[in-house]
């Protein structure tokens, strides 16, 4: 699934993204939610391997756009110790081996360990990650980026990390997840 800026809804008209597309392989539902779990919590790393391929071949069989750079949404240390890898990390270096597009890993960094995102309203979720990124390396003026991750619910994290990119310089932030949290109509 694609969506652009022309694919808006409603909440983001009003709060236009940083990032120009949202590339995501899959919805965010049974099966796949149980997949990711796996991936992200009980370290099966296989799990992250199928997720980082049907990702790549959505992108083959939609020639979508390739970026100069895929740039992985980074962990709080402290998370990162807890859990023992970063699961946008290793979706970023499976994409790079099969796409041929290199990673920028370590710049975009971390800066405040924030609670979880699950749980929390789409207000205090901004709110949570406000000013936890920041930009540590020099950026290719004028060139666009993947941001990475495993799964985007609100977009709020990757939102805040688009906008840290593009005041370090990128020309366009696309965003590529595995999976997307489609809100449910009311």
């Amino acid at each position: 699934m694609v969506t652009t800026q022309d694919d808006t809804c409603g909440a983001c008209i009003q709060n236009l993204p940083e990032f120009s597309n949202t590339i995501c392989a899959l919805q965010y539902e049974f099966p796949v939610d149980q997949l990711i779990r796996s991936f992200k919590f009980n370290r099966q790393l296989a799990a992250g391997r199928v997720l980082s391929h049907l990702l790549c071949a959505y992108v083959i069989d939609n020639e979508i756009p390739r970026p100069d750079l895929l740039i992985p949404v980074p962990l709080h240390y402290l998370r990162m110790v807890t859990r023992g890898f970063n699961q946008a990390w290793e979706v970023a270096n499976h994409v790079s081996k099969i796409l041929g597009i290199p990673v920028l890993g370590t710049s975009l960094r971390r800066r405040k360990n924030t609670v979880a995102q699950s749980g929390l309203s789409r207000k205090q979720r901004r709110k949570n990650v406000r000013g936890a990124f920041y930009w540590h390396a020099r950026l290719p003026s004028g060139c666009h980026v993947a941001l990475i991750d495993d799964v985007m619910t609100t977009g709020t994290t990757v939102n805040e990390c688009a906008r840290v990119l593009r005041n370090a310089g990128a020309k366009q932030v696309d965003v590529w997840v595995t999976a997307r949290a489609i809100p449910r109509a009311r």
